[in-house]
C-alpha cells in the first residue's frame, strides 16, 4: 500500500541532497558542469548525500507530529531550537547551512518565548525557510481531512500560523498555502501532473482571492495562474534565489518542464543558486506525484542517514509493525534482526537479514480479517498505555539492541534493556541521581511492549504464522511474571 508520507518526505530529501553540493553556485557553472548524479564536497564540504536545514527542520516538524498528534506550534519552535543549538535532526550532529531569517526567529523565541512575535513580519522576511519545511503539516491537515470535516479555512490558517514560526509575512505564508492546495490536488485529482498543480493553484487562487487583504499579496504569484502560459517561459526568465516567489515558481517550472522523477530534480538543481531548496520543494511534489518507486535507486543508496529519516516517518496503512537490530557496538556477538509489518489490508510481511554478509530473507502471508480484528482489539485494549510511550528518535546508545514498533501508524523507538536485572536498575538509579525514575519507567515501557508483542505473536500462531518471533525474547519472558 501507498505511503504518501515515504513518497513525499524522501523525494524532499533527496532534492536537498542533491543540492547542497552545489548552493550558491551560479546557472552558467551549472551549464559548465550539470548535476547528473549525487555528488558529494563542494559548497559545504560534506560527504554525498548529505542533505541540509530544509531536511532537518521536515524532520523537526514530523517528530512534533508523531509526538503530539497534533499541530502544535509550541513544540515545534522547541525542536527548531534544539536543531538550531544542539545539532538535532541532523546527519551528522552539526548545523552546517540555515537561513538568516529562520535564525533569527530561533534567537528572538529564546528570548521572548513568544509564539506570535518570533517569525520576522517585513517584505525582506520572504525566504524560502517556511515553505522549505511546510510538507510535513500539508500532509498532516490532508490525511486529518480524509478523516474528520475539516474546513480550508482551518487548515490554511494552520499553515499560516506555522509558516508564522520563522516567516510571518503574509506573501510567505501564502506561498505555504498555495503549495497545500498543489499538494493535495497532486492527491486526490487525475491527470497529468501538470493538470493537477492547475487544480491546485485554482483552488488556492480561489480561496485567497475572495479576502481583499489577500489581493495585493496575490499579484506575486500571477505568473503561476495559467500554467500552460508558464511553461512556455524562458529558463532565463526563472529565478532560483532564496525569495520565496522565486522558489516556488522554480519548483513548478521544472516539474511541468518534465516527465520524471529524475528530470524534474536534475533541471530544478541545475538552476543553480538556492539549489538545496528548490531541489527540496521540487523534491517533495514530485515524490508525492511519481513515488518513492520511482525515485532512482542510487540516489536512494547514496543519501545519508537514510534510516535515520525512515524513522520519523509515519504509514498510516500499517496497523502493527516490530524491528529489531543489535546496536552498532553489538553486530559482532549478535548479527541478525527481523522486522514484521501487518496492513491494514491483511498482509503480513515478513523479513529477516544478517548483517555480516547481507543475507536477506522476505515472504508475504495473507491473514483473515478475523486475525486482523484480533490484533486490532489488543491494540485498541492497550491504546491508553501506548498513548504515554516514550517515542525515543535518539539511538546514540551503544549497548543492547534498537527496537521499533509501530502501533496504528505511529512510530515508537527504544533501545532495549532486556539484559539489566533489578540489581541493576536499583544500582543504575542510584548512580543517575539526576534522572530519578528513568529506569524505572523505561522498565515500565518496556514490559508493555512485550505484553503487546506476545498477544500479537498468540494470534498468528493460531495461523500456523510462527515465524521464529520468539528467539530474541527467551531471556525477556521473566520481565512478564513481574506484577506491572
Amino acid at each position: 500500500m501507498r505511503n504518501i508520507w515515504k513518497d513525499g518526505i524522501f523525494g524532499l530529501a533527496i532534492g536537498d541532497a542533491l543540492g547542497v553540493p552545489v548552493e550558491f553556485t551560479s546557472r552558467e557553472e551549472r551549464k559548465a558542469d550539470p548535476v547528473t548524479r549525487m555528488r558529494g564536497y563542494g559548497t559545504h564540504n560534506q560527504p554525498a548525500g548529505t542533505w541540509s536545514d530544509d531536511t532537518s527542520m521536515v524532520l523537526a516538524t514530523l517528530d512534533s507530529i508523531d509526538n503530539q498528534r497534533k499541530l502544535d506550534r509550541k513544540d515545534m519552535m522547541r525542536r527548531f531550537s534544539d536543531w538550531c543549538l544542539y545539532g538535532e535532526y541532523t546527519p551528522f550532529g552539526e548545523v552546517f547551512d540555515i537561513g538568516n531569517a529562520t535564525s533569527q526567529a530561533i534567537l528572538r523565541y529564546g528570548q521572548t518565548k513568544n509564539l506570535d512575535e518570533c517569525g520576522g513580519r517585513t517584505e525582506y522576511d520572504n525566504g524560502n525557510g517556511s515553505l522549505m519545511r511546510i510538507l510535513p503539516v500539508c500532509l498532516f491537515l490532508f490525511e486529518r481531512q480524509k478523516k474528520i470535516c475539516t474546513s480550508e479555512d482551518e487548515c490554511i490558517y494552520k499553515i499560516h500560523a506555522v509558516s508564522a514560526l520563522t516567516h510571518a509575512h503574509l506573501r510567505s505564508q501564502m506561498a505555504c498555502g498555495i503549495y497545500y492546495f498543489c499538494v493535495k490536488a497532486v492527491l486526490e485529482q487525475q491527470g497529468s501532473l501538470m493538470e493537477r498543480l492547475q487544480k491546485g493553484i485554482d483552488q488556492a487562487y480561489e480561496y485567497y482571492r475572495h479576502d481583499l487583504r489577500n489581493y495585493t499579496e496575490l499579484q506575486h504569484f500571477q505568473r503561476l495562474m495559467h500554467l500552460e502560459k508558464f511553461r512556455k517561459i524562458p529558463e532565463t526568465e526563472i529565478s532560483s534565489s532564496g525569495y520565496v516567489v522565486h522558489t516556488l515558481e522554480a519548483a513548478i517550472w521544472c516539474l511541468i518542464q518534465t516527465d520524471s522523477f529524475e528530470d524534474a530534480l536534475l533541471t530544478a538543481v541545475n538552476l543553480g543558486d538556492d539549489t538545496d531548496t528548490v531541489g527540496a520543494v521540487t523534491g517533495g511534489l514530485a515524490g508525492l506525484f511519481y513515488g518513492y518507486e520511482r525515485i532512482p535507486q542510487e540516489w536512494i543508496d547514496a543519501l545519508q542517514k537514510k534510516d535515520k529519516i525512515e524513522r520519523y516517518l509515519w504509514n498510516p496503512n500499517i496497523l502493527y509493525g516490530y524491528k529489531t537490530e543489535p546496536s552498532f557496538a553489538q553486530r559482532g556477538v549478535d548479527d541478525g534482526g527481523f522486522s514484521i509489518n501487518i496492513y491494514l489490508n491483511g498482509v503480513l510481511e515478513y523479513k529477516t537479514y544478517i548483517f555480516s554478509n547481507q543475507e536477506k530473507t522476505s515472504n508475504e502471508y495473507l491473514l483473515s480479517e478475523n486475525t486482523i480484528e484480533q490484533i486490532r482489539s489488543v491494540l485498541i485494549e492497550e491504546q491508553e498505555e501506548i498513548r504515554h510511550l516514550k517515542r525515543r528518535i535518539d539511538n546514540r546508545t551503544l549497548d543492547g539492541s534498537l527496537e521499533e514498533f509501530i502501533f496504528m501508524g505511529q512510530k515508537v523507538l527504544i533501545d532495549t534493556i532486556q539484559d539489566q536485572t533489578d540489581e541493576e536498575y536499583e544500582r543504575a538509579e542510584q548512580n543517575d541521581s539526576g534522572r530519578i525514575g528513568k529506569y524505572e519507567s523505561a522498565k515500565r515501557q518496556e514490559k508493555i511492549l512485550i505484553k503487546i508483542f506476545h498477544a500479537v505473536a498468540e494470534i498468528l500462531k493460531r495461523e500456523k504464522i510462527e515465524m521464529g518471533l520468539y528467539h530474541i525474547y527467551f531471556r525477556r519472558d521473566q520481565i512478564l511474571d513481574d506484577d506491572m
